[in-house]
């Protein structure tokens, strides 16, 4: 009778087990979801982030003395596992240094949208809002095609 039992108990465990295995893969491999922000928003970041941001993170984003870097792997690295929504309460709350919120919250979320842009995060047809919480990957979509 115990012979009988242990399979089922054995397959009770291990189905399960590689099913959660399975999503969790499958979930992992899913492409950054469409509906990130809008090119729109992107067009109207640029325009933010050279009148707000540029001074300190330069043209091509890479900080200058204690700016740090916008685009690339450090900045990837740094935000690894934080959202869209966190780097918008970063720069409404923090930015810039001298006057925070200055530039206002729509400006400051179409400067997210310009950022994810840079960072190569497709855009889509939903535009980026305050609850969006579109994931910053570790790295680039574009670094990942080799």
């Amino acid at each position: 009778m115990t012979k009988d039992l242990q399979p089922l108990s054995v397959r009770l465990i291990v189905v399960p087990a590689v099913v959660a295995l399975a999503v969790a893969l499958v979930r992992g491999q899913q492409a950054t979801p469409a509906g990130t922000y809008t090119k729109e928003q992107a067009e109207a970041g640029k325009a933010a982030y050279q009148v707000n941001c540029e001074g300190c993170h330069r043209p091509d984003f890479q900080g200058d003395q204690d700016a740090k870097p916008l685009a690339g792997s450090s900045f990837l690295n740094a935000w690894r596992g934080k959202t869209s929504n966190d780097l918008f309460t970063r720069i409404n709350k923090t930015m810039p240094p001298d006057t925070p919120g200055s530039a206002g919250e729509e400006d400051n979320l179409n400067i997210v949208a310009f950022l994810l842009q840079a960072n190569k995060i497709p855009a889509g047809t939903t535009p980026l809002t305050h609850e969006s919480g579109v994931p910053i990957p570790a790295t680039t979509p574009a670094s990942n095609r080799r």
